[in-house]
């Protein structure tokens, strides 16, 4: 059985101000900084055999500070967050106006220069087709990315229609463990 372990890069200012970031190449802050520590320090009894990381840089921070040598760490720009155009840099609550819900994965829109959603499932499928090929049934490999792309990861598993799967969040600062 393989084992997935998730972990969401840890918080960035942009983060804190509630602000879209997208494909914009923020680092942590002292917070997410902190936060990656505390996830080194949570992961230290877990065994893993590979970290995969998306390259951008907040996750390749939390990858580097989670990982202290324990492992090699190859980063991966399918794991990379999803693009949001020109709404990068927006501040979130405004997302409420955005019409249509750029989330909805029937609708799949790429409106204003966002990466459609399927864009980023197609990817994510691609990455996990491509490391269960690679590492096999008995392999445990950490990923750290980014809270959408996590997420695309989860609903090639999981019904993604279902209430569950549409309000859960990827928290910055937690593990999440996935067999399969």
């Amino acid at each position: 059985m393989t084992k997935l372990i998730l972990i969401r890069h840890g918080q960035t200012d942009w983060n804190r101000r509630h602000t879209v970031q997208g494909v914009t190449n923020t680092p942590l802050n002292r917070m997410g900084v902190a936060q990656a520590q505390d996830l080194r320090r949570q992961t230290a009894e877990l065994q893993f055999d590979l970290c995969y990381s998306s390259p951008m840089l907040r996750a390749a921070q939390t990858a580097m500070t989670v990982v202290d040598g324990r492992t090699e760490i190859i980063y991966d720009s399918r794991l990379r967050e999803r693009g949001f155009g020109k709404f990068e840099g927006m501040y979130l609550p405004k997302w409420e106006l955005i019409k249509p819900n750029i989330f909805d994965r029937n609708i799949n829109t790429s409106v204003r220069g966002i990466e459609p959603i399927c864009t980023v499932d197609t990817r994510t499928g691609e990455f996990l087709r491509e490391i269960g090929a690679k590492h096999g049934q008995d392999a445990t490999l950490l990923i750290i990315s980014h809270a959408g792309t996590l997420k695309s990861l989860l609903a090639h598993f999981i019904d993604w229609t279902s209430p569950e799967f549409q309000n859960f969040r990827f928290v910055q600062g937690q593990v999440y463990q996935l067999e399969f």
